[in-house]
């Protein structure tokens, strides 16, 4: 696996800084031509590398750095667009099943209030209620359909939409258009922080063949990391540039293993000496210079297993709530851990998350089992926000569960640690009937009880118990358990409401 380090330049002389700067010009200029030569006019990467080595006076290995990093920001876009038809079209979808039960209940309520005006009048309290009642739905309805055609003209306009780099990011390039608002005093200011902006940073990729890892940016075993400087700058700044006793604070051990050479053998079968290869950012951010290494790390071997039980984490708005139960299913501990998400910047809300991974990531090594999360995709939930209540958009707003995901699947990639995705399909209603008053926990303990015990390979979804007078009816015993719970649960929210609900709970024969 493939993990980053960063670190900061420290005393950096002027000398280094002066050349971080060319270089990065130098470099921000060569990948726009590179982008227009080869996306733009379809010349092809081999004969731009003779003209683009002899004509800016830089290597191969040079070349080959920026026309791999135009590529993988190519690549993110084409992803985002991607993203953002799928995401348009789950919009459009509910939007068009928005407008059906709006033509519905127009029709419908329109026939109340014919029979309304005949029976009463034009003036009695129950036509009025309905006209105004009718006036609403056209209204909304008649809003929806400009959304529909709006959201219809969008995604027509993604899918002919060729793709494109906007070097120095699309957003500070529309602040020149309102310089005053943006705290600009003049254009040529909005221009130096644009210039800034494109020559920022530039890439040395590694590969395993050279040494150390990167022929480019060699990285010692003193900790010397010197860079080849490019032929057109060699006059100004000599043939390389030494930054001496470099450390990461983290990762260094990972990045002293790839230093250390081992044999091989190549293509033609002829033994040879490897190294990890290592490849190098170097960015600016607020005058000072970090470096960032991506190296390949071994996988550790998996320390935890279902063999001795699971824990199960349910992701709630403002909290997590884990279970833990053991290897027959059975509830043994819960708690919740906060995680503060409200009135904080994303960076604050990353690091609440990040605490709450580290502390179950440990929970999880002490007890030695696996942890069982939800297999969800909230981007298509995210796509339709708009046709959902405030409560619920704020909450769904809130979850960052894609976040939550990515930070627990690496952190427990790194210390073995397995993860199973299960099937959401009904936990928190499983919960509430079956598990919440037998245990005296809470339904959100009782959801993720639920996902535990699905991450021990037992049946996808747990049996339904007929107890209640209520459970009884137009529950048919031959439908799949599927089926039978999402009865149950469109009956609990057409004929109960949530007193009703816990009236219920309290009398389940679970």
């Amino acid at each position: 696996m493939l993990l980053s380090y960063q670190t900061k330049i420290n005393n950096l002389s002027k000398e280094v800084g002066a050349f971080f700067d060319d270089y990065a010009s130098l470099y921000s200029n060569i990948e726009r031509k590179f982008y227009i030569d080869n996306y733009k006019n379809n010349e092809t990467r081999s004969s731009l590398k003779k003209s683009y080595t002899s004509k800016f006076s830089i290597t191969a290995r040079h070349y080959n750095a920026i026309a791999i990093n135009t590529d993988g920001k190519l690549d993110a876009v084409k992803k985002l667009q991607d993203l953002y038809i799928s995401e348009n079209k789950e919009k459009i979808k509910v939007v068009q099943n928005t407008i059906e039960k709006k033509e519905s209940q127009k029709t419908k309520t329109f026939e109340k209030l014919q029979k309304s005006i005949k029976n009463f009048g034009h003036n009695h309290p129950k036509t009025v209620k309905l006209l105004k009642k009718y006036r609403n739905i056209k209204f909304v309805l008649h809003q929806k359909k400009r959304k529909l055609r709006n959201l219809n003209h969008k995604l027509e306009k993604l899918q002919n939409k060729k793709n494109s780099i906007c070097f120095g990011s699309k957003k500070l390039f529309l602040k020149q258009f309102n310089l005053k608002e943006n705290g600009y005093l003049n254009h040529q200011e909005w221009l130096n922080d644009w210039r800034n902006a494109r020559n920022s940073q530039f890439t040395f990729v590694g590969s395993k063949d050279e040494t150390f890892g990167n022929q480019s940016c060699t990285y010692d075993l003193d900790n010397n990391l010197k860079i080849r400087v490019p032929d057109c700058l060699i006059k100004k700044y000599g043939k390389h540039i030494v930054l001496e006793n470099i450390v990461f604070p983290y990762g260094q051990e990972n990045l002293d293993k790839a230093k250390i050479s081992y044999n091989g053998m190549t293509r033609g079968g002829k033994p040879a000496k490897y190294f990890k290869s290592i490849s190098y950012r170097f960015i600016k951010k607020n005058k000072d210079w970090y470096i960032i290494a991506t190296v390949e790390v071994d996988e550790p071997s998996v320390k935890t297993s279902i063999f001795g039980g699971a824990i199960g984490i349910d992701l709630n708005a403002g909290f997590l709530s884990v279970c833990e139960v053991d290897r027959f299913g059975n509830y043994l501990n819960t708690f919740d851990i906060k995680v503060n998400m409200y009135n904080r910047t994303s960076e604050q809300v990353k690091a609440s998350i990040s605490d709450a991974v580290k502390y179950i990531i440990d929970y999880a090594l002490e007890t030695g089992k696996s942890i069982s999360i939800e297999d969800l995709d909230f981007s298509k939930k995210k796509a339709v926000l708009t046709e959902c209540g405030a409560k619920y958009n704020r909450i769904l707003s809130g979850l960052t569960y894609s976040t939550f995901k990515s930070m627990l699947e690496s952190r427990a990639k790194r210390f073995g640690v397995e993860v199973i995705k299960v099937n959401p399909a009904f936990t928190s209603l499983i919960g509430h009937f079956k598990f919440m008053k037998k245990y005296g926990i809470s339904s959100h303990s009782s959801a993720s009880m639920v996902i535990a015990r699905r991450g021990l390979k037992f049946n996808n979804i747990e049996k339904v118990v007929y107890g209640t007078d209520f459970e009884n009816k137009d529950l048919p015993l031959n439908n799949t358990r599927r089926q039978q719970w999402s009865n149950l649960s469109y009956q609990t929210k057409k004929f109960c409401n949530f007193n009703d609900r816990i009236e219920l709970l309290k009398v389940c024969n679970y």
